[in-house]
């Protein structure tokens, strides 16, 4: 449970499993395909949904960018004060070494994650071994923190354009769309973003925002961050490699704003790996301990600092 993957962009993948579990493929627009992992084919085909739209009416691009503009600025209003649990996970392949990190977060939940507490977690080497970690100066978790809109980030604004951060969002990005029904019969809009060829300075986004079709609210958000610089090292041994994230971000309606519910990325560098997996806990009790803030910790530090609970 909670175990997934993402397929690179040649649609490559590889997941661990045991004989009798049941592999789950999934993409939004397209339907869903189950496979006993035994069976699983070399090569796997996935049928597009109906696209053919009936008494829908179909927006144009203006339109639709400003209804979801407005939506996910009225969503990060009503959820400020908002907060939510999640399990976090992550696990990093830099050259030999396999170091994994696993921490219970508290968050604001509103269309991204921000103001994220450590309310205790751990850090190890494969095997069991605590270690001082490769990755002690990157704070990996700011991939928790994506979203299409995400009021102000220090961290991101100083590295991307983000897609619904600014009124003049439309000139950092080339976006158009495809409207379906998902397999629950709802109809979605699927907005494509892709930068503007003539824009440099920042890193950007290519992916896609997927928003219900009558009211735009999200469902994901999904796509790769190409070419961030990642730092690796400790100490005076540092190295900056540039990486590819992919990642996804998916959303449940709740209280009159739009929650995160699932995080996923997998970054691939040279010499470097990583996946992570973040998901909601709010339905276990886990009592309101007072966590430690990443707003200025490391990632471990803040680990360190508060420690490990075995109940939770």
């Amino acid at each position: 449970p909670g175990r997934g993957t993402l397929t690179n962009e040649e649609g490559n993948f590889s997941i661990c499993a045991v004989d009798g579990e049941v592999v789950t493929i999934q993409s939004i627009g397209y339907k869903t395909v189950k496979f006993v992992c035994s069976e699983l084919p070399k090569n796997i085909s996935l049928t597009p949904l109906s696209q053919t739209l009936n008494e829908v009416t179909v927006h144009s691009i203006g339109y639709v960018l400003d209804r979801v503009y407005d939506i996910l600025k009225g969503s990060l209003k009503r959820g400020k004060n908002r907060r939510s649990t999640y399990f976090f996970r992550t696990v990093e392949e830099i050259g030999d070494k396999t170091e994994m990190v696993e921490a219970f977060v508290d968050a604001c939940p509103a269309v991204h994650l921000s103001d994220i507490s450590i309310l205790s977690g751990r850090q190890m080497q494969l095997g069991g071994i605590e270690t001082s970690p490769s990755l002690k100066s990157m704070n990996l978790y700011h991939y928790l923190e994506l979203g299409p809109m995400m009021g102000y980030n220090d961290f991101w604004f100083k590295t991307i354009w983000m897609p619904f951060d600014q009124q003049n969002y439309r000139k950092h990005y080339n976006w158009s769309y495809v409207t379906q029904h998902d397999e629950d019969g709802r109809f979605i809009y699927r907005i494509r973003l892709k930068r503007v060829e003539e824009e440099n300075g920042h890193n950007y986004i290519d992916g896609e925002i997927v928003v219900d079709g009558h009211d735009y609210q999200p469902i994901r958000f999904q796509g790769t961050v190409h070419g961030m610089p990642l730092m690796t090292g400790n100490g005076q041994n540092l190295t900056i490699r540039k990486v590819d994230t992919s990642f996804f971000v998916d959303y449940t309606p709740e209280d009159g704003y739009s929650k995160v519910s699932h995080v996923h990325f997998d970054m691939n560098g040279e010499g470097i790996h990583a996946k992570a997996i973040l998901y909601g806990v709010d339905n276990m009790d886990l009592g309101r301990k007072e966590g430690v803030g990443l707003s200025t910790n490391n990632l471990i530090t803040s680990i360190r600092e508060v420690g490990f609970d075995s109940l939770l």
